[in-house]
């Protein structure tokens, strides 16, 4: 057992009655699979959030076949936040193939975050194309996601010229989109290549509609190349209302493309972006473009 599980298994018991709250991890970082997963300069205990089913948790490691107390307390700590403690230890033990008790462990560590664990570690075991490796990396990908099996089908089978590199980006970067499959679809449909629909997927993932969205920064906005439709979509997905966030901004008078992108960027956090654009440019007196970008931003100039 390597110097982070020893980390992680002192922790482990403390855990189970919650450490101290820690910031939430972004859900987009890229988490490492294999036997050196976990991040050697940590020192905070793991999971931030105590666990709910210790009974099962400890019942679950109890029973790991193969596997010393050492083993045991690691399991204990990887699998501390997960809402299913048992279904993601009996999944990463015994549906996932080719992992020796290390993989097993990353599994679970990585899977923890899962709201379904044994959906997400059974799809990725069928993940064609790849090793232990590649199961691993996938389960890390997918498993903020809230549908871990709609998210890794549609980066698979929708999603076209991916190799397994840009398959698992695709997973990483849709794992935040309530709506994995219309976003998916979305980006697979965008006139680029492969790097600019990963990049579709990732920025527009936090959008509550993203194929509004990516449609109008498409088919509504004018002047934009690939970049711009791209800065569209990153700046749009605050927005409950892209369609309407998007139109208002496209008939920004007197800007250019540039503009429009500062005005989507500014009004995504609107829930009236039109009503705003409009009282900006036509209610407020005396601003240059500048300032009307400035009063649709809500920031000094």
């Amino acid at each position: 057992m390597n110097r982070n599980h020893q980390r992680l298994a002192a922790c482990a018991l403390a855990c189970l009655f919650g450490c101290a709250t820690e910031p939430t991890p972004d859900p987009t970082s890229v988490a490492p699979s294999g036997p050196k997963a976990d991040d050697p300069t940590a020192t905070t205990c793991e999971p931030s959030s105590p666990q709910n089913d210790p009974v099962a948790l400890v019942t679950a490691c109890e029973q790991l076949s193969g596997v010393n107390i050492n083993g045991k307390l690691d399991c204990i700590a990887g699998g501390s936040r997960s809402a299913a403690p048992a279904d993601l230890v009996t999944a990463c033990a015994i549906v996932l193939t080719g992992a020796n008790i290390n993989g097993t462990l990353d599994c679970i560590h990585a899977g923890a975050r899962s709201q379904q664990p044994a959906e997400l570690v059974t799809r990725c075991e069928h993940l064609s194309g790849t090793n232990i490796n590649g199961k691993l990396d996938c389960i890390a990908a997918a498993a903020p996601s809230p549908a871990p099996k709609t998210l890794i089908d549609a980066c698979t089978d929708v999603l076209t010229d991916a190799n397994i590199n840009g398959t698992l980006s695709c997973m990483r970067g849709g794992a935040r989109s309530a709506q994995p499959l219309e976003l998916v679809t979305s980006c697979e449909h965008l006139a680029t290549n492969i790097n600019g629909k990963l990049d579709c997927i990732a920025k527009a993932a936090p959008s509550l509609a993203p194929q509004e969205l990516v449609d109008a920064c498409t088919g509504t906005l004018t002047g934009a190349n690939i970049n711009g439709t791209l800065s569209c979509i990153a700046g749009g997905a605050a927005s409950e209302q892209p369609a309407e966030l998007v139109t208002a901004c496209e008939h920004l008078p007197g800007t250019n493309i540039n503009g429009k992108l500062d005005c989507i960027k500014g009004a995504a956090p609107s829930p009236k972006p039109a009503d705003l654009v409009t009282a900006c440019t036509s209610v407020l007196t005396g601003a240059n473009i500048n300032g009307i970008l400035a009063c649709i931003a809500n920031r000094p100039i």
